[in-house]
Order: structure tokens, then sequence, then C-alpha cells
């Protein structure tokens, strides 16, 4: 932390005067603990939102020096925030900036701004550019489909119902559909209720809604009451970085990536004191995906 000089408190001041109609926290000093060591480091100024369960955290490292910030500075910083789970981060410095150091921090996602410019920063909006929103894009393939049979047809074994290709299932209105249908929703059914966990079942042994009839174009398989699924989740993380839009006396933020050809939206926006709610969604993304194009033979069907 650098001397408390008339700028600096001058720029706590500015943040906190901007800040606080939001109900933004600042801390001046404040320690961190970093995630994997838990050792504590300090944060010049730390801003807080809350986001639901979870707190934004906006730190702001100062440099107060006769000469301009450097570019190793700059990345010296950005790991340590990357180190203390910081969402987003300015650099202030009483000096200026190199052109590298400048460049740097751009290419990184920081902001950077002079100590002159402190009257003139507009916090609100300085808060949510390039806000660093973590994204955890999960997909899951069912790798094991069974069955738990209430009774087969006539003539029907587990082995004779191994092979479900083509299968139809009898609906209580009376219309068929697709076996595989019945998986696809069954599983995303399932996976809609736990995609907000950090842990997801890998298989899971449900009963159907309705008892189901199954035939074969004339014939009839059977009634299945059970399903059984068992899937292969795939986690990826990524960082969506959010511009800021004025609009009205609110503050807006808009940020979009692409990852395995789905396009992402997130979006923050400050609703109240304290509380600014961030949103990401990518419409159509929650599918239950066979990585087999027919049942495979010598699936373990319940017979119950």
């Amino acid at each position: 932390m650098p001397a408390r000089t008339n700028q600096f408190q001058k720029l706590v001041y500015e943040v906190e005067r901007q800040l606080a109609p939001l109900g933004a926290v600042v801390e001046e000093s404040a320690m961190l603990p970093e995630r994997i060591s838990g050792d504590l480091r300090e944060v010049d100024i730390l801003i807080s939102l809350d986001e639901g369960h979870h707190r934004v955290r906006i730190g702001i490292e100062c440099q107060d020096r006769s000469r301009p910030a450097t570019k190793q500075w700059v990345e010296s910083i950005a790991k340590k925030h990357e180190e203390l789970g910081i969402n987003k981060t300015v650099l202030v410095s009483s000096s200026g900036f190199y052109a590298a150091a400048r460049r740097r921090a751009e290419s990184l996602f920081m902001s950077v701004i002079d100590i002159a410019r402190i009257n003139r920063a507009d916090w609100p909006t300085e808060v949510l550019r390039n806000l660093k929103v973590p994204v955890r894009d999960r997909s899951s393939e069912v790798i094991k489909v069974g069955w738990g049979f209430l009774e087969f047809g006539p003539g029907q074994t587990p082995e004779t119902v191994s092979n479900l290709k083509g299968v139809k299932a009898e609906l209580p209105n009376g219309s068929r559909v697709d076996l595989l249908e019945v998986v696809q929703q069954y599983g995303n059914g399932v996976l809609e209720q736990v995609a907000g966990n950090d842990e997801v079942p890998e298989f899971v042994i449900g009963r159907l809604h309705d008892d189901l009839r199954l035939y074969r174009k004339h014939e009839f398989i059977g009634v299945v009451r059970f399903l059984q699924l068992q899937w292969k989740h795939t986690t990826r993380f990524f960082a969506i970085r959010l511009k800021p839009v004025r609009y009205r006396d609110r503050v807006l933020a808009v940020g979009r990536a692409k990852r395995r050809g789905i396009e992402w939206t997130a979006t923050a926006i400050v609703e109240g004191p304290g509380v600014v709610r961030i949103r990401c969604e990518s419409s159509g993304t929650l599918k239950t995906i066979l990585k087999f194009g027919e049942l495979p033979k010598g699936l373990a069907h319940l017979a119950m």
C-alpha cells in the first residue's frame, strides 16, 4: 500500500462518493487469502458488491513513484489478483504508465487510470468494465441406458429386448414416440434440476411418470416402469468479459463468447444498494446427448 498521500486519500474519497449510493463496500488495505495456499495478500482498495450467493470483488492497486508504471508491475498485479479470485482489476499510477504497460494491461482486461483523472473517472461504469464473469460449461453424454420392466410381452426375455432400436413407447394419451426421446426428456429433466450444482450425478435410477408400453411396429415388447441412466460429464471453465453501457441512471454491462459452437451472453446490472445481478445464459444448451445412434447390445436391463 502506498503512503497515505493526499492523492491517494482523494482516490478513496472519489470511489466511496460514487459507489456508496450503490451500496458498495469499499475497504482500504483489504487482506484476502490466496485460493490455493491460503496466504493473506493485501489489496490497496477492495470494492465488494453482492451477486446472489456470491460477492463480486473489484481490486484497485496503486503505485506512487516518480516513474511511470511498468509492464512488469502490471503482470505481477494480474498474477496476484488471479490467485485472490478478483473479478476485476483497476490500476492507478501517480506518474502514468509506460506504453508497454498500457498495452499489457489492455491485453489482460485491466483498467488503467492516471492519478490526475481521479475527478473525471466514472467509477460505477469503471467497476463493470471488463468485469470477468466465470462460466462453467458442462456437457453430459449418456453412456449407458437400462430399463426396469414391469412385465414382458409374449415370448420376450431380457435377451430379446437388449436391442431396442426402432422401439416406440406408447404414452398415456395413446400416441407413440421414439424410445430415445423418452431417454432425452428424462435425462434433461434430471440435469435441469442439478444445473446449478457443483457436483452432478453420474448414475441415476428413477421411476417414470407413467408406465410405458413398448412396441416394435405392432409387436408388444413389454411395460417399463424404471429408467437407469449413466452419464459421462465434461466440465470446462472460461470467462466472459463485460463492457459497460449507461442507460439513464443505471449501469449495465454486456459480454458475449462462443464455445463449442454455442453462443453465450453474460449481463450485469446494478439493481439496488449493494446488489449487482449477473446473468449468463445460452439458449438451447441443456440437452441430453446420446453417444450412440442405437442402444448397444448387452445392456443390463432390469427385470422388475
